[in-house]
């Protein structure tokens, strides 16, 4: 029997059909073995006992060495304290032999008939030399236009000249000062007498630092 052309393509399909349902139940059959032998081959394989490992043997006790035997403790000194003990108070000194002598004699004047200088006016004193004012005057001074007084206390020896001087009022210019006294210890005296005897005195003496017109 001769096929049609329509008819041989409704075979060649109806016949892949066919091929394909059986490749799918044979591929169906295939996967469900697979877990089953899997399953089995699980099932068949025992896991491994674990192996006993030895137990470590506890430390051996250390032998305690012997006690000595105890010292007996001294007990130690209190200290003393310095805050709270009183104070010991010195004994007085007694007085060696010949040391009142030595007192009273470290306590009396060396030349007992020496006197001090004597206090005189300076009018009481007679002037044998006095330098000139002018002089000593400081040039710097006079170009500022500085004046002033300057008193002060001398000390005259037996011979009439000036030993010491002493600012008592100044004139509130160290440079007028330090002239005055300058020439202050440059005036010299007739020696003051005392019953008939050259004696020291002092007195205040005054220099005067004023400009001319």
């Amino acid at each position: 029997m001769i096929l049609s052309r329509s008819e041989k393509w409704i075979a060649v399909g109806v016949i892949t059909i066919h091929l394909t349902f059986i490749l799918l139940g044979f591929l169906k059959l295939n996967n469900s073995d697979n877990p089953r032998d899997s399953v089995m081959q699980a099932n068949l394989i025992s896991a491994p006992e674990p192996v006993a490992q030895p137990k470590p043997e506890p430390p051996k006790p250390k032998p305690t060495p012997p006690e000595k035997p105890k010292k007996e403790s001294k007990p130690e000194p209190a200290l003393k304290t310095l805050a709270t003990e009183a104070p010991t108070k010195a004994a007085p000194e007694k007085p060696t032999q010949g040391s009142g002598q030595t007192q009273a004699s470290t306590n009396a004047p060396t030349n007992p008939g020496v006197q001090g200088p004597t206090n005189v006016d300076i009018n009481q004193l007679i002037i044998l030399y006095k330098p000139d004012t002018e002089v000593f005057y400081p040039s710097f001074s006079k170009r500022i236009g500085e004046e002033g007084n300057v008193e002060m206390r001398i000390q005259i020896d037996e011979a009439g000249s000036v030993q010491s001087v002493q600012v008592v009022t100044s004139s509130g210019s160290p440079r007028l000062d330090k002239a005055a006294s300058e020439l202050a210890a440059r005036v010299r005296f007739k020696p003051h007498t005392q019953n008939g005897t050259p004696i020291k005195v002092t007195a205040k003496i005054g220099v005067r630092f004023k400009l001319k017109d």
